[in-house]
């Protein structure tokens, strides 16, 4: 059962994800979720770093769609601020989302991966999919009250996983074992990968 929470990849963000290597991977495309992935909730603007990123990524042939449990109103500004499609109200960790994306890019689950900064809603709903899943730092600690009630959970599930998924050990001790509850604190690195039964 926790295999279907964890997952293969921890970055600090989403510009410390190794490209070279998901290409290897055969991986074609990455599904992003929205708030405090790629910029604080609420936000109406993205980090340049980020916007670069994403022009870097899209250079390097990657198809890039964000799937979000957002609604219309604001993901769809925010694809079209990035000139990629967008999946509003996808109901993450349903999977419905996440395959109209993929649809989207003409990819397959295993051609793709899913990148948010919840175990919850996107990593499980990737694994279910089986698609490559990369969790991501949390860029704020401003969150809603639904995600803020599931993180204690979501520590306690990082603490189980600390010595399966690389980096997150020395991410947890640097905070004290709190988990990854915002960019605030340690660093999350380490590009491995673990094997499912």
């Amino acid at each position: 059962m926790l295999h279907l929470f964890t997952p293969h990849l921890c970055v600090t963000d989403v510009t410390s994800i190794p490209l070279q290597e998901l290409s290897r991977r055969g991986i074609r495309g990455l599904l992003l979720d929205l708030d405090n992935t790629l910029l604080e909730r609420k936000a109406q603007g993205f980090d340049s770093a980020v916007t670069e990123w994403v022009a870097t990524v899209k250079s390097q042939g990657f198809g890039l769609c964000l799937v979000t449990n957002a609604p219309p109103d604001r993901a769809e500004p925010m694809a079209a601020r990035l000139g990629v499609p967008g999946v509003p109200r996808s109901n993450k960790p349903l999977t419905g989302g996440l395959r109209k994306g993929l649809e989207l890019l003409g990819l397959r689950p295993d051609q793709a991966a899913m990148v948010g900064d919840q175990l919850f809603t996107d990593v499980w709903a990737g694994n279910r999919l089986g698609m490559y899943t990369i969790l991501v730092r949390p860029i704020s600690r401003q969150e809603s009250i639904l995600t803020r009630v599931k993180r204690p959970l979501e520590r306690w599930l990082l603490m189980r996983m600390r010595d399966t998924v690389p980096g997150l050990a020395e991410a947890l001790a640097a905070e004290g074992g709190t988990g990854l509850s915002s960019a605030e604190g340690g660093k999350i690195t380490g590009h491995g990968s673990h094997e499912r039964s």
